[in-house]
């Protein structure tokens, strides 16, 4: 029995104007996508979210919130006040460094989190259709390759499996249009785990800016009588960086 589209129940991707800006530019970022799924699909998504965000608890660095319980935004908001007061208070110059990355949740290289990589020719088509520096096509390949952020987090096959094949068949239906859509990179937009799919990336991404400021002598975490301070903060796809000297 072949499943056709109009036995299957749509997921239908919808533009929802955030209420900045012209509501006529939608090429902008005027809009953000929302996710329309099956009863069904709402139930796997319901499932399979509280065991992803166990296994970010595990792996996510220090103050790297948002997508799961705990810290709110108010409370990192009081953490970068904290910062600036403590710089006055010692005299000292002080910097915040604010990040907010384009397009994370639909940029990410999904191979990365669940191993759903078939072979180098496919990652070659990943990094082609990312446009980054040709310079960077090895590293690319290696830090990508045979990688599986899931199993890692969550240390169950079973997890991973499931995450692969719902990035795998990452499909939707734009309303009036007669062909379905399947991005290569990234989750569908306004998938529900995204959030915490992409902040598995994000941890890996941060111990390594964490690492390399270390390298240059800009320390983003210390240790204190009081347990680990850090010097960055993070909201799912939102970073703050303290410099002081």
């Amino acid at each position: 029995y072949t499943l056709s589209l109009h036995d299957a129940l749509p997921i239908w991707l919808l533009p929802l104007f955030k209420g900045k800006g012209s509501s006529q530019n939608m090429a902008g970022f005027g809009y953000r996508a929302i996710l329309l799924e099956s009863v069904v699909s709402r139930a796997f998504s319901k499932a399979w979210r509280p065991l992803i965000t166990e296994g970010l608890a595990r792996v996510a660095r220090p103050m790297q919130w948002g997508g799961r319980q705990g810290l709110s935004i108010e409370a990192l908001h009081l953490h970068v006040q904290f910062w600036k007061r403590n710089a006055k208070h010692q005299r000292k110059s002080h910097a915040v460094i604010f990040l907010d990355i384009k397009a994370a949740f639909y940029s990410v290289v999904k191979q990365l989190v669940a191993g759903t990589a078939s072979g180098m020719q496919s990652l070659e088509k990943v990094f082609a259709k990312m446009n980054l520096p040709t310079d960077m096509k090895e590293e690319f390949l290696q830090q990508t390759m045979d990688v599986n952020l899931i199993k890692e987090a969550t240390g169950s096959s079973v997890m991973a499996n499931s995450v692969s094949a719902m990035l795998g068949l990452t499909w939707f239906v734009i309303p009036e249009s007669k062909t379905l859509q399947a991005p290569m990179t990234g989750s569908r937009p306004g998938d529900p785990s995204a959030d915490v799919l992409f902040s598995l990336v994000l941890s890996k991404v941060i111990g390594v800016i964490e690492e390399r400021a270390q390298q240059i002598g800009i320390p983003l975490s210390r240790e204190t009588t009081a347990g680990q301070v850090s010097s960055m903060v993070t909201w799912v796809d939102d970073i703050a960086f303290s410099i002081t000297e």
